[in-house]
């Protein structure tokens, strides 16, 4: 209402095809309404100019960038960056301006047009659907201009094939998406399904859209990224990137083109690129010519230490998470450098790699981003001191340690100096200190791609870049000799100590006292003071895990420190007790929130099969329900067991009531247990095949010496000897072993399965003709969601008829007769084949199903009409049961009302 004051006319429109009226006003000129207060005068901080946007790599123009790069003045470009003997400062900048010059044909100008939203939200909406909607238009201002009934009539017409138009292009549309998606499935292409699903389920990623300006973006990043560090022995840093020459450096061999094609094999498509706009797909595209010129171009930065200055800038999206979206502390940096770059660090990475493990460079304790390693191997160990120490009744005191921004903080003359007090290639240690001196980001600003200023950063690793999760191990790794000594008192396995575990900047702490642990508590904070790692001492968190366990005061520097019950460490909850009930609690509850987020996968009423809903389950919930179950799986498992069926019954669209061993079956699942029996093997057998010297073999080997009844091994060891398969004849088997036993496995709960459902006295059909627990095939076969789910319910014998409803009211199975009263038991049979109340259905819908079979066995008949091979049976038997239920219903109702 405040804005009335600047209209000279307000008018309501009549509109004769909707309730909604338009309101149509007049405003003063611009004149007339400039504030007179310069406060009322809005500004836009610091906005750089618009940027242009990526085209999609399927958009782009393939023959031009081909004829770009035969271009003879671009073939000279090339043969000056590959020729050994040219200036590497020339080098630089003819490749600065080759990638410059391919940036106009990956790149448009963006237009933000509704008509751009429309097609990108509605792929369906064709040619002729907006000719058909700009037809109706004009109807109706005509009906509205001219009121006449012929006019109006003329709209009205138009509006029902409009509307009939659009509904006819969604169900085609979604009819053709399902198709797509049975057919990925059968093609196996992962790739194509999984976009399918996301375009499906119309799953927003996140927002990149942000109201915070550009000046306080710039703020932000300039006071995290150049925080003062520790400044001591700063002569060594001056020594390091200062006084060693590249020229008085051996030289390294030119780089070979086959070396850059390796690497460029393991980039990642759909991948944002970084300010040069140039997106992995180019390089993949045309391999061989960009192999040969990066190796000419990495060979001579490798010579002169010279890098080029576009790989020094990041690019920052900030991501909302969580909070006031004004608050850039509540928002997660996504930063894009350019893939050039990207290839040249992972050069860089491969030999850095090589040095630290052929000197073993990083400790053991460290988990993080290491190949061969992962978070399962951290609590693996954890779980293994725990109850090695719980089970003489001993309590293990442990502080679980979360660090500030620990990538973007640590001090970067710190981390040179720990490498130059290293057997370091001194070249190598040059070349990072060249990609790591002089870097810059801008942070885009929104959607429309606007940038904000250059931000120096002097501090931290560089987000998005390859080196960073090794720098960072690296930079930590001396904190070892901080915790190593003696009245720590660490936890042992075997004869080692251990007083941390790593992965990455997620730490964990132990001891078996608290004495020990407040001294290991103060080592480490001195250690952060030095080395300018912050503490956060609100979510760092004290836990004492045992039976006999106390409550303690815990302080650093006067600061308290929570002493909890449980603790999410890796994804994995643990608890003071050692059970793992919270943590199970836990999974469910994300399983449930993932499963609501893929709603749409099971309910939708268009042509499909169930498999990509299977699909989408089997990789995506069951993964969150039991991840870690490594190490959890002996425990009880009936809360996991209850959610995978629910989940499938929802699926299936059956009763709470339906027996579990039923519905797996239906559907060819194994039981929650047997899963996660297979991950544990397989662990088990990663853990046997490592190095003697890796902490996870460590405890394996300690738990064989030491075993006690809860000890990890022992309860797998019982679980394998109730497949009859011991854990030591998998082991001789090698390869196969996997194979072996994921077949024993599934005959086993197969077969449990199968006699569960010939005991239930509530699934009869299912009983005398389910002779496998592979998916059934009729719901593979194409057909409408309500009539397959109805199809189900047949099957199921839960379409509400006595034999199922007579048993929630205690009456006796001989005695559920037909409520149409012919005094015959109202089962499936009698309700598909013999009632005579539905004599007229039967002959419309199962006529043709039921005059071409001639087998005397009435239990043959019932197979054909409930085994679904065709889909014409499917639908004949779904509409039959469908219209047969609300006649049974109607009958019912009548009855109820006479009496």
């Amino acid at each position: 209402m405040e804005f009335i004051q600047f209209f000279s006319e307000v008018t309501i429109k009549p509109r004769e095809d909707s309730d909604h009226q338009p309101l149509a006003v007049v405003i003063y000129s611009h004149s007339d309404i400039r504030p007179t207060n310069p406060l009322d005068v809005k500004f836009i901080h610091s906005m750089s100019t618009l940027q242009c946007k990526r085209l999609k790599w399927q958009s782009v123009n393939l023959t031009a960038i081909e004829e770009y790069l035969c271009n003879p003045q671009v073939v000279a470009c090339g043969e000056v960056i590959k020729a050994s003997s040219s200036n590497s400062i020339q080098v630089l900048q003819t490749f600065s301006v080759l990638c410059s010059n391919l940036k106009s044909l990956l790149t448009y100008t963006p237009h933000n047009t509704r008509k751009d939203y429309i097609d990108r939200t509605n792929p369906w909406f064709g040619q002729d659907c907006k000719i058909l909607r700009q037809s109706l238009r004009k109807s109706m201002r005509k009906a509205i201009r001219y009121p006449n009934q012929d006019l109006h009539n003329n709209m009205l017409s138009l509006r029902r094939s409009y509307k009939k138009l659009i509904s006819q292009k969604k169900s085609l549309y979604n009819i053709k998406i399902w198709s797509e998606l049975d057919s990925a499935l059968h093609l196996k292409n992962s790739v194509v399904f999984w976009q399918l699903v996301s375009s499906k389920l119309r799953q927003v990623r996140f927002s990149i859209d942000s109201p915070i300006p550009a000046s306080q973006w710039e703020t932000f990043y300039s006071d995290l990224f150049n925080k003062v560090g520790n400044s001591n022995n700063s002569s060594n840093v001056k020594h390091v990137t200062t006084y060693y020459n590249p020229d008085t450096l051996p030289a390294w061999p030119q780089v070979e083109p086959h070396d850059v094609i390796d690497i460029n094999n393991t980039l990642q498509n759909n991948k944002a690129p970084g300010e040069d706009f140039l997106p992995a797909e180019l390089f993949k595209n045309n391999r061989d010519w960009w192999a040969q010129l990066l190796a000419g171009l990495f060979s001579h930065i490798n010579n002169s230490c010279s890098i080029p200055r576009g790989w020094q800038m990041s690019i920052i999206v900030p991501i909302h998470k969580n909070g006031e979206k004004t608050n850039p502390k509540n928002y997660r940096p996504i930063s894009l450098i350019d893939i050039t770059a990207k290839i040249y660090s992972k050069y860089l990475l491969i030999k850095i790699e090589e040095w630290s493990n052929a000197n073993n460079i990083l400790c053991e304790e460290q988990s993080g981003f290491r190949q061969g390693r992962s978070t399962i191997d951290n609590c693996f160990v954890l779980q293994h001191i725990i109850q090695k120490y719980n089970s003489r009744g001993m309590s293990l005191y442990t502080a679980f340690i979360d660090l500030s921004s620990a990538f973007d903080t640590i001090c970067r003359n710190t981390l040179w100096e720990k490498f130059a007090a290293t057997n370091i290639d001194r070249r190598l240690l040059i070349l990072i200190i060249s990609l790591y001196s002089d870097t810059v980001l801008k942070v885009r600003l929104g959607p429309s791609g606007a940038l904000s200023n250059e931000i120096k950063t002097s501090t931290g690793v560089r987000q998005g870049c390859i080196l960073a999760l090794f720098l960072f191990n690296f930079y930590i790794n001396d904190i070892m000799k901080t915790l190593s000594s003696d009245n720590l008192h660490g936890p042992k396995v075997l004869t080692r100590t251990i007083n941390i575990l790593l992965y990455a900047d997620d730490m964990v702490i132990m001891a078996m006292s608290p004495v020990g642990l407040r001294r290991s508590l103060a080592k480490f904070n001195l250690y952060c003071e030095l080395n300018s790692l912050i503490l956060n001492k609100d979510k760092s968190k004290i836990m004492v895990i045992g039976k006999n366990r106390k409550w303690y005061t815990w302080t650093l520097n006067g600061v308290h420190l929570e002493q909890t019950n449980s603790y999410k460490y890796l994804g994995i909850t643990f608890s003071s007790s050692g059970a793992w009930s919270n943590h199970i609690t836990h999974s469910i509850q994300r399983a449930t929130k993932a499963a609501g987020s893929i709603y749409k996968l099971y309910h939708h009423r268009y042509p499909g099969t169930i498999r990509p809903a299977l699909e989408v389950f089997k990789k995506k919930i069951m993964p969150t329900l039991i991840f870690g179950a490594e190490i959890w799986g002996h425990t009880n498992l009936a809360k996991i067991e209850a959610f995978q069926v629910k989940q499938l019954r929802t699926l299936l669209g059956l009763s709470r009531t339906t027996l579990m061993a039923a519905v797996r079956a239906e559907l060819g699942m194994l039981p929650v247990k047997a899963q996660i029996l297979m991950r544990q093997f397989n662990y088990w057998s990663k853990v046997n095949q490592m190095n003697s010297s890796r902490l996870p073999h460590l405890c394996l080997e300690d738990q064989d010496q030491r075993a006690h009844k809860s000890s990890w091994v022992v309860a797998l060891n019982n679980e394998m000897a109730k497949t009859g398969i011991p854990l030591q004849f998998l082991n001789d088997l090698g390869s196969r072993a996997k194979q072996v036993l994921m077949q024993r496995t599934h005959d086993i709960y197969a077969q449990l399965d199968l006699a569960s459902i010939g005991r239930s006295s509530a699934t009869k059909f299912l009983a005398s003709h389910k002779m496998n627990t592979h998916l059934e095939h009729y719901l593979t076969i194409p057909v409408p969601l309500p009539l397959r789910r109805i199809y189900t319910r047949a099957r199921f014998e839960q379409i509400g008829i006595m034999m199922q409803t007579g048993r929630y009211c205690n009456i006796p199975r001989n005695e559920r007769f037909c409520v149409w009263g012919d005094q015959k038991v109202e089962d499936i049979e009698h309700f598909l084949i013999d009632c005579p109340a539905y004599a007229e259905l039967r002959h419309r819908y199962l006529h043709p199903l039921l005059s071409n079979f001639r087998s005397p066995n009435r239990n043959d008949l019932l197979t054909v009409l409930l085994q679904g091979q065709e889909r014409s049976t499917i639908i004949r038997v779904s509409l039959f049961t469908l219209k047969a239920i609300k006649k049974r219903a109607h009958f019912l109702k009548e009855e109820e009302s006479g009496k």
